[in-house]
């Protein structure tokens, strides 16, 4: 880890009428953050990209 190491958190959306944001992967890099969103919002059965969000810790 150097100085400017940044780390990641992954966000769900939860909720149907109101948002509901529930943390699934923390502590990782973007790179991390993004495969992990692209993997669950790819294919036939893919969520949207919407319910998904990367936050920086």
């Amino acid at each position: 880890m150097g100085l400017f190491f940044s780390t990641y958190r992954v966000e769900h959306n939860t909720g149907l009428f109101f948002s509901n944001w529930v943390t699934v992967l923390r502590n990782v890099d973007f790179k991390e953050a993004e495969s992990y969103v692209r993997d669950k919002t790819s294919g036939l059965l893919g969520e949207s990209k919407n319910k998904y969000r990367i936050v920086k810790e």
